[in-house]
C-alpha cells in the first residue's frame, strides 16, 4: 500500500506569508526615503552651504566699515543659488552676516536647502568663534 501525502503550503500560510512582507516593506520604505533625502542634503548642500560661509568670511575682512554692519550674502559667488548635481533639483540659499569694525563676523546665519526635500535643511552659524554647520 502506497501512502504517499503531498506536502505544501496552505492558503492561509502563504497569505500570511505575503501580509509579513507586506508590513516590513511598508515600514523600511519611508525610513530608507528619509535616509535618502538626509544624504542628498548633506553631500549636496553642505559644501555649498560651508563655502558660502567662508565666502562671507572673507567678505568682512577685505570690506572697510567704520561701524557694525549687517550684510545680506546677495552677489557672493557661492551664495547664490544653483542646480545640485545631476540636474534634478535647485539649491536655495539666503541669510545674512554682521561685520564688527574689525573686519570680523559677529553674528551671522545661513540656510541652505534642497527644493523638494523639505525635512532637511542645512544651516550654518557664524560668530568670533567660527563657523558652525550642521544638518538639521
Amino acid at each position: 500500500m502506497n501512502t504517499s501525502t503531498i506536502k505544501a503550503f496552505t492558503i492561509l500560510e502563504l497569505t500570511v506569508v505575503i501580509v509579513i512582507i507586506f508590513l516590513l516593506a511598508s515600514i523600511s520604505i519611508p525610513i530608507y526615503m528619509k535616509y535618502q533625502n538626509k544624504a542628498k542634503v548633506t553631500s549636496y548642500v553642505l559644501p555649498i552651504v560651508k563655502m558660502c560661509a567662508y565666502d562671507s568670511v572673507r567678505l568682512c575682512h577685505e570690506i572697510n566699515i567704520s561701524s557694525s554692519t549687517t550684510l545680506l550674502l546677495n552677489g557672493l559667488k557661492n551664495c547664490e543659488s544653483t542646480i545640485a548635481p545631476g540636474g534634478s533639483s535647485k539649491i536655495n540659499i539666503n541669510g545674512s552676516v554682521t561685520c564688527d569694525n574689525g573686519g570680523n563676523i559677529s553674528d551671522g546665519t545661513i540656510i541652505g536647502r534642497l527644493e523638494g526635500v523639505e525635512e532637511y535643511k542645512v544651516l550654518c552659524y557664524l560668530n568670533i568663534k567660527g563657523i558652525q554647520c550642521s544638518v538639521k
